[in-house]
């Protein structure tokens, strides 16, 4: 039973990993495109002068004029679109991105930053996840196995995958399809000024009434994480330091049913008194074990008020809950400006 259990938590540790690894890595992957793309264009003022529609005018991609560093002129199509119209009306000046080969490989430079800011929201959402993998990660028998095993299943899916995109041509027929795709948005009609403006009202209708919902929300989550912040750090400026020993887990189960390990922590205060702690923070797997020595930040008035000393690790959660508020908060402002 024990060697069962074992292999379980060897198992969710590696999920851990896992999944911190692979988001990490697509955050990663996301940053060092990003990155090329600014090393291997020119910045150029443009402006939009046309608004090309896909099927059903779900996307909308502008027309981008610009001159180049001759003076030249050029029209391209941005390389991406989006369902808002109201950010790509004609005569908005725009900074744009122009490969240093390819006059038509534009990219507003406003979604360049937004690339780049989905990478850094990527690799910040894995921290934890690797954060906690690691926390628990035990060089071990049930370990191995369970790596062992996770690889040899990765390394036949990855083989299958490669054996079917040589053997039916998929491959060729993915390229030929993207550049069907990149051929039939070139050739996209350009939407009339009258449509322009119809499909423009209906959006700044569904911004008016949506926008507001979105900027409260926001500043939900950045007061609720700015107070979390300053009450965690006015509490551990004052609070004192013990050494405790976690002496087990209790599992509790979230309100989806999910089963959370929370440490209980024991440790003697500045008074002499044994204390029992039970961490506020559930976690699945378990990010302690018993036997482990935590540091231990408690009120000196009040031994029961307690925390777990992560150093940065305390900031984390309360940081990221600001950083998606402030996100909401400034798209729910933009939205409203631009619906006005």
């Amino acid at each position: 039973m024990q060697a069962l259990f074992e292999i379980m938590q060897a198992w969710n540790v590696l999920m851990y990993l896992g999944a911190g690894f692979t988001v990490a890595g697509l955050g990663a992957a996301l940053a060092a495109f990003t990155l090329a793309i600014a090393w291997n264009a020119r910045c150029y003022d443009g402006e939009i002068v046309a608004v090309r529609a896909e099927a059903k005018r779900q996307m909308f991609w502008p027309v981008i004029a610009y001159a180049d560093a001759q003076g030249a002129r050029h029209e391209a199509n941005a390389n991406s679109g989006s369902n808002s119209i109201i950010a790509n009306m004609p005569g908005r000046k725009v900074a744009v991105l122009v490969s240093h080969t390819l006059n038509d490989a534009v990219m507003l430079v406003r979604d360049w930053w937004m690339l780049l800011a989905v990478a850094a929201f990527l690799i910040a959402c894995a921290v934890p996840f690797l954060y906690a993998g690691m926390s628990d990660l035990r060089f071990n028998t049930p370990t191995a196995l369970v790596a062992a095993a996770a690889a040899a299943s990765m390394t036949w899916k990855f083989v299958n995958a490669l054996r079917k995109a040589t053997g039916n041509a998929s491959f060729q027929a993915a390229r030929e399809a993207f550049l069907a795709r990149r051929k039939a948005q070139a050739e996209m009609a350009r939407l009339c000024a009258a449509d322009i403006e119809a499909v423009a009202a209906t959006q700044r209708k569904q911004s008016t009434a949506s926008a507001p919902l979105t900027a409260l929300v926001g500043a939900a989550f950045l007061f609720s994480g700015a107070y979390w912040y300053q009450s965690d750090s006015a509490f551990a400026a004052s609070a004192g330091a013990a050494e405790g020993t976690v002496i087990g887990n209790e599992v509790k189960a979230d309100s989806e049913g999910t089963l959370l390990n929370h440490a209980v922590v024991r440790f003697t205060d500045a008074a002499g008194s044994v204390v029992e702690h039970r961490d506020r923070t559930g976690t699945s797997p378990a990010l302690y074990r018993q036997g482990d020595k935590v540091t231990i930040l408690y009120a000196p008035t009040d031994s029961a008020r307690a925390m777990i000393d992560r150093g940065t690790w305390n900031k984390l959660l309360p940081a990221l809950v600001m950083l998606a508020g402030a996100a909401l908060l400034a798209f729910g402002i933009r939205s409203y400006a631009q619906s006005r």
